[in-house]
């Protein structure tokens, strides 16, 4: 019931913006809007998650030294 009242709520919502002045042009800027920031997002996600699979463990290093013999 509650996935239906947020569908009814949305749908309103769109309708009203179509009716308003600029309604077409606004809603898809909109979702361009929205497009454009997930993809960023997942790039984003995407490449973090590269870069923790790339950086080597300090626990994993070992240190050399060399005492001059």
């Amino acid at each position: 019931m509650k996935e239906f009242s947020l569908l009814l709520i949305h749908l309103l919502t769109v309708v009203a913006k179509l009716l308003g002045r600029g309604g077409t042009k606004g809603i898809i800027a909109e979702n361009l809007q929205i497009r454009v920031f997930v993809r960023n997002l997942d790039e984003n996600v995407l490449a973090l998650s590269a870069m923790k699979r790339r950086s080597p463990d300090s626990n994993d290093r070992q240190v050399y030294t060399h005492n001059g013999s």
